[in-house]
Formats: C-alpha cells, structure tokens, sequence
C-alpha cells in the first residue's frame, strides 16, 4: 500500500503541474508599465481586460516607451489603431517567461494615437488590450537654427506655459532669463538647452534640445 499511495501521489503531482503549466500557458496575463503624466503607470492585462488610457508629455516630443513582461510564451504585436499597421511585434520564449524577461516598445506620434497591444498565446486564444496614449507635446521648444560653427548664435524659443513664466537652463546651469525666448550668441561649443513651466495639460513639464556645434 506505501508504493502504491506513492506512485499515486506522483501521478497526481504530475497532473497537477500539467494542469497549472496548461493553464500559464494560456493565461495571456502580463505586466504593462506604460508613460502616464510626466512618470508612469503599471497594470496587469488579463483575458483582454479593459482599455488603458493615459495622457503622457513626453521630455521628447512625440515618442513614448511601453514596457511587456508576459506570464506565458507568447508574441505581443502592437497595431496603431486609425489604420491597422503593424508597428512592432515581439516573440517571448518559455525561458523567456521563466526568467521575467521584459521587452519596451517604442512608440512614435505627434498628435492624439490609440495603439492595440495583442498577445498571441500558445493556446491560440488572442487577446488584445487597447492602449490609448495622447502624445502630448504640450510644451515646445524650438530653435531659430538646426545647429552652429564656432562663435554662432541661436535664438530658442518655447511655448505652452499656463503661467507664461519659463526656467531656462544651458547645459544643466539655470539662466537668468523667465520669458518665453532667449538669445545666445558665440558660442564655441555643442549646447543643450532645456526649459520646464507649468502647463494646463500636463502640470510640471520640460522639453530639452540640444544644438551641436559643427566642426570645420
């Protein structure tokens, strides 16, 4: 009766890791961190479960990275909704899985963009997950010129402040300056200029922009 109460344990234990590794492999669950405000947001996508909708301002304009931990073998594609393209598609293998291995898309847009996450699971059972991001620039800073030669000038200007006061900064160091341009000339070397205010869409936001300096 022992060997056979222990054989029979086995089997049982058998079956149940067939069951669960059955059932991770198609559970289509797994971890999103996506841009929300100017930091992020996390949630766990399951069996198509709702949409996610976040307003992001991204310190570069237009671009936005989402980040995919998948709890089961897998290929996440991600469509831009307004006409069906395949933005970008990544296969997660079960040691991918094991090991939490994660993977950032990149995605790029200037104006208001839904993209569709879908997971393609081992089962063949697809679920998709709408994601919504507004891409929202909503402080711009620009340049009078695309770059300089030695003892060159720029003029940067900005827009987008609720408060119409702007902290300017050149390479890291704050600048005396509060109005929505300033001007600066020779200089001798490639500079980033960045600038932040508050804007009625985003709160707290800033924008950098570098302008190198060409070599002769």
């Amino acid at each position: 009766m022992k060997q056979t109460y222990t054989l029979t344990s086995l089997i049982g234990l058998a079956l149940l890791f067939v069951s669960t590794q059955a059932w991770a492999q198609c559970s289509g669950q797994y971890a999103l961190v996506y841009p929300s405000g100017s930091g992020t947001g996390t949630v766990n996508i399951n069996n198509g479960s709702g949409p996610v909708t976040a307003t992001y301002c991204p310190v570069t304009p237009g671009f936005a990275s989402i980040t995919v931990t998948p709890e089961s073998p897998s290929t996440i594609n991600v469509f831009r909704q307004s006409d069906g393209a395949l933005i970008s598609s990544r296969v997660f293998t079960d040691r991918e899985v094991r090991n939490n291995v994660a993977y950032t898309f990149t995605l790029s847009a200037s104006t208001l963009t839904n993209f569709t996450l879908q997971s393609v699971i081992a089962c063949n059972n697809s679920k998709n997950s709408q994601i919504t991001f507004a891409l929202n620039p909503a402080l711009t800073l620009s340049s009078s010129v695309a770059s300089v030669c030695t003892g060159g000038s720029t003029t940067l200007t900005a827009a987008g402040s609720s408060s119409g006061t702007y902290s300017w900064y050149q390479n890291g160091v704050l600048q005396p300056e509060t109005g929505n341009t300033i001007t600066r000339t020779n200089l001798t070397q490639t500079t980033e200029f960045s600038v932040s205010t508050s804007t009625a869409a985003c709160g707290a936001s800033s924008q950098r922009l570098v302008v190198p300096l060409l070599m002769r």
